[in-house]
């Protein structure tokens, strides 16, 4: 019977959950049709919704890896940029290019992550030094320029369906990493508890650089999904320019969070992925200047963190209402 009543109540949270993108698309349409405006109407929009919903589901995953580890890494937004320029000069197009981002993410993560561990400083600390570095480098070898991407990519971006099949394999592989793995195992250990953890045996050194690697090469591919969906390869710039590239993947990265306590870790970061590239198509096709959307992402953001922060003393003080 207790097994029955919590199967139906997982189910009903499941549902909950995938409704709350379903929703949001309606409230969008709903505006756009009172304002006269057009929303997803041609297979252009529609396919850049679909390239924004995957890049920024890799992204909020890979800063998923090290905030839930307690740190965040400032330095993923460059090394997706320096990754895919890298990687579309070498190969220009195709699914080498793919394979060659992963490879150069990959490196960097060990780069990153073992000065990180060798030097001993925080990861704050750490993080913005090698942002710098990365920015440096590829402003260097890039002369400051940015190079076009020559479509088609051959099979692998031919059409949407088969990159998602692709994309959805290789995040499937991913969550079977995360929870069939010694790594995972201990991973998860870490996130819970990092002093019980390592008190139990667990190598936190290790893992942390397992992280570094992981979250580059989710990065590498990030920042290709990124180039193809603009045309051209990222903007080189200096002075943690690359750390706009992460702001935007905040909005999905909370949202996926509280998503996923109705539905489950992965289906929460990809729902929260979608309401978000939702939110920045409608803004965009609505006429809106970058500036506009970062000042409305960051008031989003903070009445997301705020609701986040005390959601147990809201609800607390709802239910002592309700008894008196």
């Amino acid at each position: 019977m207790r097994n029955s009543i919590g199967e139906t109540k997982r189910t009903v949270c499941i549902f909950a959950g995938i409704l709350i993108p379903v929703v949001l698309y309606v409230c969008i349409r709903l505006i756009f049709r009172i304002s006269g405006g057009e929303w997803l109407s041609d297979d252009t929009s529609r396919t850049e919704l679909f390239f924004e919903t995957c890049i920024l589901f890799y992204m909020s995953i890979a800063l998923s890896l090290n905030l839930r580890s307690g740190s965040f890494d400032f330095s993923l937004g460059a090394l997706a940029a320096f990754s895919a320029y890298s990687a579309a000069v070498m190969a220009r197009g195709g699914a080498m290019w793919i394979m060659l981002a992963i490879f150069f993410g990959v490196i960097l993560g060990i780069v990153s992550g073992g000065a990180r561990i060798l030097s001993g400083m925080t990861s704050a600390v750490s993080s913005l030094c090698f942002c710098l570095i990365f920015e440096g480098l590829l402003f260097v070898i890039s002369c400051g320029q940015q190079v076009n991407v020559f479509l088609p990519m051959g099979k692998l971006f031919d059409n949407a369906p088969l990159f998602c099949l692709h994309a959805t394999g290789a995040l499937m592989l991913f969550y079977i990493f995360l929870r069939n793995t010694p790594f995972g195992y201990d991973y998860r250990a870490i996130c819970a508890s990092r002093r019980i953890a390592c008190a139990s045996g667990v190598d936190f050194a290790t893992n942390k650089f397992i992280v570094y690697i992981v979250a580059g090469a989710l990065m590498g591919v990030a920042g290709v999904m990124l180039c193809v969906k603009e045309g051209r390869s990222i903007l080189p710039g200096l002075n943690f320019s690359s750390v706009r590239i992460l702001f935007f993947a905040l909005l999905p990265l909370f949202l996926g969070r509280l998503i996923s306590r109705l539905t489950g870790e992965l289906i929460g970061a990809f729902l929260g992925a979608l309401c978000s590239a939702m939110i920045y198509s409608a803004m965009t096709q609505a006429g809106l200047s970058e500036n506009f959307q970062v000042i409305s992402v960051s008031a989003a953001l903070l009445l997301l963190l705020i609701y986040m922060s005390n959601e147990r003393k809201i609800f607390n003080k709802i239910q002592i209402k309700k008894l008196t």
